[in-house]
């Protein structure tokens, strides 16, 4: 058995998403993942969504069907308890649904394991844009002190041609670690329901003194839009509600007044660029999850 074969993949799978879930699978396996590697846990879809995978998804890959939809951090650790009574895993892979792996790509990231010391906590491949595929979306981060929050690099000329490279925080949509990380640093923080427990729990390896990593000679595509995508009121609000509860648990008093009044003038500043370009609609959305966060 290859090292590769040894890591256990969790998806997680929600209504409208499933026909991704269903080309992932499908990917993964022509990558050449076994199908017992998969877990799939349903956040509660519609029936209609359930129906769906039971009848195309392979018959040996796991699924799991969650009365409710518990977010993202409580529904990958479903999945990761189930990996951790698996002898035969030794590593989970954490990967959103709406991606697209290329042939060799589990081979490909579990390189920094097999060759780098024991330090080496999490191990995120390059990720790509599906709709442009020259375009990165996660290409490591960059430290914004002003909010004391990351943003994804998306800058290929700060990004090397290959190797590996040391980075401050990762992405849910792809993260790779061993069994054993689990059992020293917890699972993910299940108070957030959806968005920055990546960020959270990347805090958290490194404060045990593990390293994390962008292996640039692994990649995959991740099915997002470009910087024309609307802004969703719900996924907006969300991303607010996390953040706050972020730098809640992450800083000090003074350091999380200061990161809160920075954040607030961050998002009416776009929300007036948003105006400036004729999003209207758009930036209503901004100030009603602005005045909502005051009012509660």
């Amino acid at each position: 058995m290859e090292e590769y074969d040894k890591i256990g993949i969790v998806l997680l799978n929600y209504n409208n998403s499933t026909l991704d879930t269903l080309e992932c699978v499908n990917a993964l396996i022509k990558s050449g993942c076994a199908q017992e590697q998969i877990f799939i846990l349903d956040n509660d879809s519609e029936k209609k969504y359930k129906d769906i995978l039971i009848k195309h998804i392979p018959g040996k890959v796991v699924m799991s069907f969650n009365p409710v939809n518990s977010g993202f951090a409580k529904g990958c650790n479903i999945g990761i308890k189930y990996f951790l009574n698996r002898e035969n895993i030794s590593y989970i892979l954490l990967l959103n649904n709406d991606t697209i792996v290329p042939v060799n790509f589990l081979k490909d990231l579990i390189t920094p394991f097999l060759h780098l010391d024991p330090t080496v906590g999490i191990v995120s491949p390059l990720i790509y844009y599906n709709t442009d595929k020259n375009q990165v979306w996660y290409g490591g981060v960059n430290y914004i002190p002003s909010i004391g929050c990351y943003t994804h690099n998306t800058d290929k000329n700060k990004i090397p041609i290959n190797g590996y490279v040391d980075t401050n925080v990762t992405t849910g949509c792809c993260m790779l670690f061993r069994k054993t990380l689990i059992e020293k640093v917890g699972f993910l923080d299940e108070d957030y329901f959806m968005y920055f427990e990546d960020v959270d729990f990347s805090l958290k390896v490194r404060r045990a003194g593990f390293r994390i990593l962008l292996n640039v000679d692994a990649h995959i595509f991740h099915k997002v839009g470009t910087s024309s995508e609307k802004v969703s009121f719900e996924k907006t609000q969300y991303a607010f509600k996390s953040y706050k509860l972020f730098i809640r648990k992450n800083y000090s008093s003074f350091k999380r007044l200061f990161y809160m009044v920075m954040a607030y003038i961050a998002y009416i500043h776009g929300g007036i660029k948003l105006i400036l370009n004729r999003r209207t609609g758009e930036s209503i959305i901004i100030f009603k999850v602005l005045f909502q966060s005051i009012c509660k």
